[in-house]
């Protein structure tokens, strides 16, 4: 994760008249180690693969939508839709269409070529491509160039274009087209093949097909490191909970988003909504049972800002947990019940530009019990989760 300092976005400079007014300049530099994390991040995750498989069936076991074949475009048609209206960007018409066509090139060769080579079956079983998801890849692309291009007139218009890529990988696992190392190789891929194309493109044409916003230098107004995020992670849950000598819960696979609003660079109000199942097994039963589960968290977060790149967070949340109803393999049922519990947990930042960033989480939770007529109290948990956050 120490690559992800090495990215410079221009010279931050100080305000004669104001001191606590951040800028930098248009000129950019390249995070191509930005996607490195990703695919490193794949090889773990791949452990994890049926467990989240799982996770989709236990909550969206119908679901058939080809809306990802399309959404996989949409950074792109905002990107040109912008340029097509005249908004003004980094680079000329000549200049965007020379490093398109480059990070497309290394899109092909860092998909392709695994995806024949490797040969990884599919989930649905209908194919033996599944490794990396190509449809995360160029959507993920796309979001890298919209934000090189336009990222300097709002941080929205990254948060957006990242969205929409995220969206296309949750939905190729929810398809049951990819596993989910697949979706996260994907998203590092495309991160790199864009960064990859502009490196040469910049290379190539050096200060030419510069527009003058960027020709001149021209300085833009921030605010650094901003905590105020949203993000979507993956975790894993650990928790041994026995009821009496019949039932025995061992652990959690969850995914969600996470998001929060900070009113200054410590303090802030935020929220999690997050999926996922437990895994129980009954007395004499020798196969693990799934039970669904979702779980709705809000409260106040705190940050600590360390250095330009790097803080620590800290919350303390109100949550309300649903577990759904199952039949067990032996054919015992438990009811649908849930309850009120707590949450706190320590975040690790990793500020990648001034709007995106990583993020990892070891969270506590205080739950209820699994099972509405238990006598056992609350359920203790620790979940450790990681994921990709845009930053406003």
């Amino acid at each position: 994760m120490l690559f992800c300092s090495t990215e410079t976005y221009g010279i931050q400079i100080n305000d004669t008249c104001t001191t606590n007014k951040h800028y930098y300049y248009l000129k950019q530099g390249h995070s191509i180690p930005f996607g490195i994390p990703l695919i490193a991040a794949s090889v773990a995750v791949h452990h994890f693969d049926k467990d989240f498989r799982t996770l989709r069936f236990s909550h969206t076991s119908n679901f058939n939508n080809s809306a990802d074949d399309y959404l996989q475009y949409s950074p792109y048609v905002v990107l040109l839709g912008m340029k097509a209206a005249g908004v003004e960007s980094r680079y000329t018409w000549e200049r965007t269409l020379g490093y398109h066509a480059t990070s497309i090139a290394f899109l092909l060769g860092l998909t392709q070529i695994p995806k024949y080579t490797i040969n990884r079956e599919r989930p649905d079983g209908n194919a033996n491509n599944s490794f990396p998801s190509g449809h995360t890849a160029t959507a993920f692309m796309g979001a890298t160039l919209l934000q090189h291009e336009y990222g300097h007139i709002s941080p929205w218009i990254s948060i957006g274009g990242y969205a929409a890529a995220t969206a296309t990988g949750v939905m190729r696992v929810a398809n049951d087209r990819h596993w989910a190392s697949d979706v996260v190789a994907g998203a590092g891929i495309g991160i790199i093949s864009a960064e990859l194309g502009l490196f040469l493109s910049d290379l190539i044409f050096k200060n030419r097909g510069l527009n003058s916003l960027a020709q001149n230098n021209n300085i833009i107004q921030y605010e650094p490191n901003s905590p105020s995020f949203l993000g979507v992670n993956i975790g894993q849950t650990i928790s041994r909970v026995k009821y009496g000598n019949s039932i025995s819960f061992e652990k959690d696979v969850v995914s969600g988003i996470e998001g929060a609003w900070f009113c200054n660079s410590y303090i802030g109000v935020g929220a999690i909504l997050e999926a996922g199942y437990s895994t129980f097994m009954l007395k004499g039963d020798s196969v693990n049972n799934k039970l669904s589960l979702t779980n709705t968290s809000i409260g106040a977060y705190f940050n600590l800002p360390l250095i330009r790149w790097f803080s620590i967070s800290s919350k303390a949340l109100i949550c309300y947990t649903n577990y759904g109803s199952t039949t067990a393999y032996n054919g015992e049922t438990t009811e649908r019940c849930g309850g009120l519990g707590f949450g706190s947990g320590i975040g690790l930042n990793f500020n990648i530009r001034h709007n995106v960033g990583y993020i990892i989480n070891c969270n506590y939770n205080l739950k209820p019990s699994h099972i509405q007529s238990a006598a056992k109290g609350n359920v203790n948990t620790l979940t450790i989760a990681a994921g990709i956050c845009a930053r406003f």
